[in-house]
């Protein structure tokens, strides 16, 4: 049964939010580690991932745009309260 795309949104969304989340606490205790580079890079490779996982290639190709809009959202508001 394939799911409709606001359920998939949702998944992406749960996904990065979790997952911004687990590095915001690892980067709190150990800031040297976790720089703002890594931060991007992580944030980049996260959504690579979760896009794969969960859109089909006809998803991807009409939503891309607005994912990468999506994630700089997210990689802003973690990263303002995390560096500075």
């Amino acid at each position: 049964m394939e799911k409709s795309i606001y359920e998939n949104l949702l998944a992406y969304i749960s996904g990065l939010n979790r997952a911004l989340a687990l590095f915001f606490v690892l980067a709190k205790e150990e800031p040297q580690t976790f720089t703002p580079e890594s931060f991007v890079r992580f944030g980049e490779h996260l959504h690579v991932k979760l896009r794969e996982l969960i859109f089909n290639d006809e998803e991807k190709n009409f939503l891309e745009k607005g994912l990468k809009e999506l994630l700089g959202v997210y990689l802003t508001l973690y990263g303002k309260y995390l560096y500075m």
